[in-house]
């Protein structure tokens, strides 16, 4: 469902560009943000100006790892219950926004902006874990395998700056508070010299608040 609500907002807003943004003479940035790598998420972002003060962003880019997700967790998930990452998939991710800037003095996309932004990214991976399950049965050593897919969506108010640095070259800063439902898939596999056995164990779905940061290099043409 996120994902068809994503490519329609994406088909959307693309079609608003193509509608509303020819003949316009203010420059397109394409853009790249290294704040994302730390989630492994690697996005290409493209910016167009629509109207005067008003622009469409979207971006598109695979997912791999989300390093500071398991940076934060994976200390706390190495025993019987979870497991230690082992691997990971790659995945997508897209999200698109609409700006408007709020200064006169500055053509966008120069100077300081609102936007309203939703944005989806999936990641896969595995757990495991060999160890014994039951203290009291030394001799049944499992090994657990646990794969994953974590679902992210945010729905956030941003506000940022964005500046020329040098010829063609662009900065953006933005920073903002917003939604993220997130849903976790697990299919958890345990294994005994005697057994197999799998069955889905499934995380339930919540929505929690969410704080976003990123921070942008672009090139205008």
């Amino acid at each position: 469902m996120m994902k068809r609500i994503l490519l329609a907002l994406i088909v959307w807003l693309g079609l608003l560009t193509a509608a509303i943004g020819q003949g316009t003479s203010t420059p397109n940035v394409v853009k790249l943000n290294p704040l994302a790598i730390a989630n492994g998420y690697f996005p290409v972002a493209y910016e167009r100006i629509l109207m005067e003060r008003l622009g469409v962003e979207v971006g598109l880019g695979p997912t791999y790892r989300d390093f500071l997700y398991h940076f934060l967790y994976d200390a706390a998930t190495k025993d019987e219950q979870h497991g230690e990452f082992s691997h990971a998939y790659f995945g997508m991710g897209a999200y698109g926004a609409l700006r408007l800037y709020l200064s006169k003095a500055q053509a966008a996309p120069e100077g300081m902006f609102l936007a309203a932004q939703f944005q989806y990214r999936s990641h896969s991976f595995d757990q495991a874990y060999t160890g014994r399950f039951n203290p009291q049965d030394i001799s049944r050593e499992q090994t657990l395998d646990r794969k994953t897919r974590r679902s992210i969506s945010d729905l956030a108010l941003l506000l940022g700056w964005q500046k020329p640095l040098a010829g063609p070259l662009y900065t953006e800063f933005n920073f903002g508070l917003g939604l993220r439902y997130r849903s976790v898939d697990r299919v958890k596999v345990e294994r005994t010299i005697q057994e197999f056995d799998e069955f889905r164990d499934n995380k339930p779905s919540n929505t929690t608040g969410s704080i976003i940061l990123n921070l942008k290099l672009g090139y205008a043409f």
